[in-house]
């Protein structure tokens, strides 16, 4: 067992000597590229779905969500993976819907 000193150079070492092999590059890349490839594929099956619809930001989570489980997205990616990738893409889009609307300004009122 190697000991590494207790300076910022030792602890440098021990952590580059703990780092994973590059077989598969390192586990947080993995992770980002998984997450982003369902992002892709949660983007893709949104087509038609309308924040609008709905009252809340949770609300269109939810709803999504839901949608989403009903299809075969569990067998490509974990069920925290793709969760994360829908709540992130309602919320922009969310986001997008709430900017559009408020930029229209009050409606004025005819008599």
């Amino acid at each position: 067992m190697k000991h590494y000193a207790y300076t910022p150079a030792g602890t440098a070492a021990y952590k580059a000597a703990k780092k994973p092999s590059s077989i598969g590059g390192p586990p947080s890349q993995d992770k980002a590229d998984r997450q982003m490839g369902a992002y892709d594929y949660v983007k893709k099956k949104t087509t038609g779905f309308k924040v609008a619809e709905h009252a809340t930001l949770k609300e269109a989570q939810s709803a999504l969500a839901d949608t989403l489980s009903e299809g075969d997205i569990s067998d490509k990616y974990p069920t925290p993976v793709w969760e994360q990738a829908s709540n992130k893409l309602v919320a922009q889009m969310w986001a997008m819907y709430k900017k559009s609307s408020q930029s229209k300004g009050p409606k004025k009122r005819g008599k």
